[in-house]
């Protein structure tokens, strides 16, 4: 009886200590290197973007710098002022590399070692990619801004107006039909990888987390923010329907780890920014 009882301890507290040891490997590999990346579409689509005042106070109002800092709808005179006011050593502006006016930014507390930007066909959507080297590792950062949805009526105060019929409409196309969101993103992955190594694809994908866009997305690449949160955080807050709609997002390779996610329920602009803690 007692050596049945050693047995049966000697298997329990083994393969407890197996789980244990896998599980502490697994989050060695995964904190290597940790940091936070924050994206934000900084415009405003109804009236003047906010001002660089308005900018710089929203930034600050996050909880800790953030490493990485992920800009659509940035003017190249507000970002240098924003690298500056916000101590940032590193950045790189899609006007830097073509006068194409995509206005994409990327600010960084770590050095840039290489820059690229794609323009999409339509020539005012596109992305912007940076090789960001963190203590030795390369981490690979696309700054994305994908077309917007056209012929949007909009009320005195900004805000979308959609008929019932309208949104039916534009779910039919995101979901169902070849619309210029998905081909843009099939793009995307041609040039980043599927999946890219150590790769963020990060900004406003100007979508719903269901459409065919994102699905072709998430073949290769894993969505950062938890599933129980992808239906109650809305990320672009001037419509009229009781759930605000999800259109900025990041995006991983599966090589990298998410710690924490969060949206930033205050903005100055029409879209809430997006902030994560990632580790690889």
């Amino acid at each position: 009886m007692y050596q049945w009882s050693f047995i049966y301890l000697y298997d329990f507290f083994s393969k407890k200590i197996l789980i244990l040891f896998f599980f502490i490997c697994f989050s060695s590999l995964c904190s290597a290197n940790t940091i936070s990346i924050m994206t934000w579409n900084a415009g405003d689509s109804d009236r003047l973007p906010p001002s660089l005042n308005e900018m710089y106070e929203m930034i600050n109002k996050v909880p800790g710098k953030p490493d990485i800092l992920i800009l659509q709808e940035i003017f190249s005179n507000n970002f240098k002022c924003l690298k500056e006011l916000l101590q940032f050593e590193y950045g790189i502006h899609s006007s830097q590399i073509s006068s194409k006016i995509l206005n994409l930014g990327i600010l960084s507390s770590y050095k840039i070692s290489n820059s690229e930007l794609i323009v999409f066909s339509n020539k005012i959507s596109g992305a912007l990619k940076a090789e960001i080297n963190t203590n030795g590792r390369i981490i690979n950062i696309y700054c994305v801004h994908l077309e917007y949805i056209r012929k949007k009526t909009r009320d005195k105060n900004g805000y979308v107006n959609f008929k019932f019929s309208e949104i039916l409409n534009i779910l039919k196309k995101e979901i169902y039909l070849q619309n210029p969101r998905k081909i843009e993103a099939v793009t995307l992955l041609k040039k980043s990888g599927k999946p890219g190594k150590l790769t963020i694809l990060a900004g406003d994908f100007n979508t719903v987390a269901f459409s065919s866009s994102i699905k072709e997305i998430k073949k290769y690449y894993k969505d950062a923010m938890p599933f129980f949160k992808s239906f109650l955080s809305g990320t672009y807050k001037k419509i009229h329907f009781p759930v605000k709609p999800r259109i900025d997002y990041i995006f991983h390779s599966p090589d990298i780890c998410v710690e924490n996610f969060d949206v930033i329920r205050e903005t100055p602009g029409d879209h809430y920014p997006v902030i994560s803690d990632i580790s690889f």
